[in-house]
C-alpha cells in the first residue's frame, strides 16, 4: 500500500507541476544537501559588510503570541527522545541537552540524529502563561530583539559561478501555533525554525528567497528579484505570518496551498525586528562544515559548541499518536506535528535558488487571492479550477488510504 500510495502521489505530483499545482513534496528522506563545495571563506574570517547592510527586516505579526525564542532557554528545557524514550546518552551529558549536542556526543553516542527529536519537558497541551514556549516577548521600539537571529554565509562559486554567495538569515521560535481547517487546528509543533536566503554578486543582492513552511509551498517558487521587495533603508522588507512564522514578500492573506480551500496564514505591519542587531555569525561547506567568523571572539570560540548547527534530527516533540486523547487528525493533518529539522536542513550548498527545487526569480509581488503568495499570477480558468479541486481530493483520499 505504500509503494502504490507513494507512486501514486509521485505521479500526482509529476503531472500537477505542468500545471503549476503539486500539493506536497513526496520525498521522505531527511533533505540535506549532498553538494561539494570548497569556500572561499576562512574560519575567523569576518562577516562580509553587505551581510548586514542587505540584511531583510522582519515585520512579526501584530496578534503573534509564540515570538522569537533563545535557543539554550530552547535546550534547557528539552531532552532528546527517540520513539518517545529518551537517549541513553543524555545522562551521562548531565541531562544537559546543550552538552548532548556537543560535537563529539553527537559523533560517539548518536547512532541515528535523524530519529532524535529534542522534546518539550513542559506540557504543550495546555501551555502555562508565562511558558517559555512563548518566547523573550515582542522586539523593542529599535526592532532588537532579545533572541538572537543566525546569520550563515555559503560561497555559491562551484554552484553558481565566481563572486556569487549566499547569505542565509535564521529566525528561531520555540514554538508554531497552526492554521484552521474546517475549524480543526492543525500544524502546532513545538520549536520552528525560519529562514530568508539572499544571493549576492560582488557583494551586491541580487535575489531574496523568503521561505514559508520549509519550503514546501504549492507552485513553489518563492524567489524574487531583490528590488521587488518592500525597502527600508535600503534593506528588504520580509513578513513572519501569525503563528506560523511563515516567511513572505508582503502583508495580507497568504493562501499557501494555492488551492480553494480555507487555510490561510497572516502577515501585516506588526512589531519590527531587525536581525542584525542581535545575532551570531557562521560560515558553511560541505567540504569544512560550520566555522565561527571572526565576529565571534575567539577566547569564545568552541567547535563542539557548533555541535547544534550540525545537528540532523528535530527540534521538537516527535508527533504523537492518536491514542493521546488531544490528538486530533483528518488523514494525515494532525494537531500536534514533529518539530522541524535545523539550520543544516536548509540546503545551505544548493545552486538553486527555491530551498527545494529550482525557479526561476519573480518580477514582481504576486497577486493576493486563490494562488498562493510564492507563485507566479496565472489564469484561473474553470477546468483549471476544477483541474485544482480534483487533485486536492485525490490527496485527502489518499491520507485515508
Amino acid at each position: 500500500m505504500f509503494l502504490q500510495k507513494r507512486f501514486v502521489l509521485r505521479f500526482a505530483c509529476s503531472l500537477s507541476s505542468i500545471l503549476y499545482i503539486c500539493f506536497i513534496n513526496v520525498t521522505t528522506a531527511n533533505p540535506l544537501s549532498t553538494l561539494v563545495t570548497k569556500s572561499s571563506f576562512f574560519s575567523n574570517e569576518s562577516l562580509p559588510q553587505y551581510a548586514l547592510d542587505y540584511a531583510p527586516y522582519v515585520y512579526l505579526h501584530s496578534e503573534e503570541a509564540f515570538w522569537p525564542s533563545d535557543i539554550n532557554i530552547h535546550l534547557v528545557n528539552s531532552k532528546p527522545e527517540s520513539n518517545y524514550t529518551v537517549e541513553a546518552s543524555f545522562s551521562a551529558c548531565g541531562n544537559n541537552c546543550r552538552n548532548f549536542l556537543r560535537s563529539s556526543n553527537l559523533k560517539l553516542n548518536v547512532k541515528d540524529q535523524g530519529d532524535v527529536y529534542l522534546t518539550s519537558t513542559s506540557a504543550i497541551f495546555d501551555i502555562e502563561p508565562q511558558s517559555w514556549l512563548y518566547g523573550v516577548g515582542r522586539p523593542d521600539q529599535n526592532g532588537r530583539s532579545n533572541a538572537k537571529a543566525f546569520i550563515i554565509a555559503v560561497d555559491k562559486t562551484q554552484q553558481v559561478g565566481p563572486g556569487w554567495v549566499d547569505v542565509f538569515y535564521l529566525f528561531f521560535y520555540s514554538y508554531n501555533q497552526g492554521n484552521y481547517f474546517f475549524n480543526n487546528r492543525f500544524g502546532d509543533h513545538v520549536g520552528d525554525w525560519e529562514n530568508t536566503m539572499i544571493r549576492f554578486l560582488n557583494g551586491k543582492p541580487v535575489y531574496i528567497t523568503p521561505e514559508a513552511h520549509g519550503g514546501e509551498v504549492i507552485l513553489g517558487n518563492s524567489a524574487y528579484e531583490i528590488g521587488v521587495l518592500e525597502q527600508l533603508n535600503g534593506r528588504p522588507i520580509v513578513y513572519s505570518a501569525n503563528g506560523t512564522h511563515g516567511m513572505y514578500p508582503q502583508p495580507g492573506t497568504q493562501n499557501y496551498t494555492g488551492l480553494p480551500i480555507p487555510i490561510f496564514d497572516q502577515t501585516d505591519k506588526g512589531y519590527l525586528w531587525d536581525p542584525t542587531m542581535n545575532y551570531n555569525a557562521y560560515f558553511y561547506s560541505n567540504e569544512n562544515g560550520f566555522s565561527y567568523t571572526g565576529d565571534i571572539p575567539v577566547s569564545q570560540q568552541d567547535p563542539e559548541q557548533l555541535g547544534w548547527l550540525q545537528f540532523m534530527g528535530y527540534w521538537g516533540d516527535q508527533q504523537y499518536p492518536v491514542s493521546e486523547p488531544r490528538q486530533t487528525c483528518i488523514g494525515s493533518l494532525c494537531f500536534y506535528t514533529s518539530g522541524p529539522l535545523g539550520p543544516q536542513s536548509k540546503s545551505l550548498t544548493r545552486g538553486w535558488l527555491c530551498p527545494s527545487s529550482d525557479c526561476k526569480p519573480q518580477t514582481s509581488l504576486p497577486h493576493i487571492g486563490l494562488l498562493t503568495m510564492n507563485s507566479p499570477a496565472i489564469q484561473i480558468t474553470p477546468s483549471f479550477q476544477a483541474l485544482r479541486i480534483f487533485m486536492f481530493s485525490v490527496v485527502i483520499l489518499l491520507q485515508f488510504t
